[in-house]
């Protein structure tokens, strides 16, 4: 059992950009939504907050040990880029988690959903450099999933020119693979793909699910919510989150 006796389940979405992280959770919100649970899509969560200064001043106060070794672990695995380019990149990495436990703590949401979480920022601090060791990837996920009990993680998966395909057709976005020219979109997706199954691989857990998503929508929403549900049979009681809804 973890330290913490929150039922929320957090589901964090991981993938490159252009793989329909974003179009999934949102559609797996609306579904939830429908089925009246309480649910956090935490982008617009976060997106509405991020600035407010009295929420982050609560939110540091509700600090955890997990956020503070987030963060040195973050400054440890950048130690031999320039820590100076990545210190902004980190540090709104950083803010975005103490958010998300903030979210957490209040126990106002059954789920929260995050299509940006701590395996999407890894994989942004190394952009086009392969990830060279995991171990401390590990380690911290380890206590990730000790203090957040029900922290689920969804693999999204589509061959890489579909996904280069999708980012050359999609309107210009956030993402610095966005800047890029086709060929160099490519070289990128490779790099992120491999350093993707490296991070997942080593934080292997039973509460990760891979999805394909040149599969439909409904399809890839359907089987992440038996997927969660299916952890729970005959260790929790369906009232604590009204399973029945999900049937």
């Amino acid at each position: 059992m973890g330290e913490s006796l929150n039922i929320t389940k957090i589901i964090e979405f991981n993938g490159v950009p252009g793989i329909g992280k974003t179009t999934i959770a949102l559609n797996l919100f609306n579904e939830l939504q429908v089925r009246n649970i309480q649910v956090c899509y935490f982008s617009e969560y976060y997106s509405s907050l991020k600035k407010n200064k009295y929420l982050l001043l609560k939110a540091i106060l509700k600090i955890r040990i997990i956020q503070i070794q987030f963060l040195l672990n973050s400054f440890y695995v950048m130690r031999y880029k320039n820590i100076f380019k990545q210190t902004r990149r980190i540090m709104s990495a950083f803010k975005h988690f103490l958010l998300m436990n903030y979210c957490y703590e209040t126990q106002k949401y059954h789920c929260i959903i995050m299509d940006q979480g701590l395996i999407q920022s890894w994989i942004s601090y190394f952009h086009s450099s392969k990830i060279q060791e995991t171990n401390s990837f590990k380690e911290l996920f380890k206590k990730v999933a000790n203090h957040y009990a029900e922290y689920y993680i969804v693999n999204t998966h589509l061959e890489k020119d579909i996904i280069v395909e999708r980012l050359c057709n999609r309107e210009f976005g956030t993402s610095r693979l966005d800047k890029l020219h086709e060929q160099e979109k490519l070289k990128v997706v490779e790099v992120q793909i491999i350093n993707f199954e490296l991070i997942r691989n080593a934080i292997s857990s039973d509460k990760a699910k891979y999805i394909d998503t040149s599969k439909t929508i409904n399809f890839n929403v359907k089987e992440i919510i038996e997927f969660v549900v299916n952890q729970h049979q005959g260790k929790i009681d369906e009232n604590e989150w009204n399973y029945k809804k999900y049937i």
